[in-house]
């Protein structure tokens, strides 16, 4: 890969991390990711633990939609040949996945989520059976 090819990853990099920082510290997602869970595992984990996880479910999202999907379609449609379809490379997905687990660790580290997430509610908080 040459040099439009890295500066190509790059810019799509750094506007698909700001992406996720957008959307896990918007209410309905920061709400989900920090809520109270009866799961045994889910409970025992922190919010820094639970971003994490949160990069990595965005990186496969984000590999699904672009390599997988768009780019098999771009470059079947562009008539640089047929992939097949889909167009799924193993060597991506763990990029993918690498890359945003970076992302939500060092974004975990980073943000300072805790204000928000307690003044956020979770969307899926069961209704009062009481009333």
């Amino acid at each position: 890969m040459g040099t439009a090819g890295w500066a190509f990853h790059v810019a799509h990099g750094l506007i698909l991390g700001s992406s996720f920082g957008l959307l896990v510290t918007r209410g309905p997602i920061l709400g989900t990711i920090t809520a109270d869970v009866e799961i045994g595992f889910l409970a025992a984990m922190g919010p820094g633990l639970r971003l994490t996880l949160a990069g990595v479910v965005y990186g496969l999202a984000v590999w699904a939609v672009l390599p997988v999907i768009a780019l098999t379609l771009f470059t079947t449609v562009g008539g640089a040949g047929d992939p097949g379809f889909p167009d799924m490379a193993l060597e991506t997905l763990v990029g993918h996945l690498l890359y945003d687990l970076l992302l939500g660790a060092l974004f975990a580290l980073i943000a300072e989520i805790k204000p928000e997430a307690e003044a956020t509610d979770a969307p899926f908080d069961e209704a009062d059976e009481s009333a």
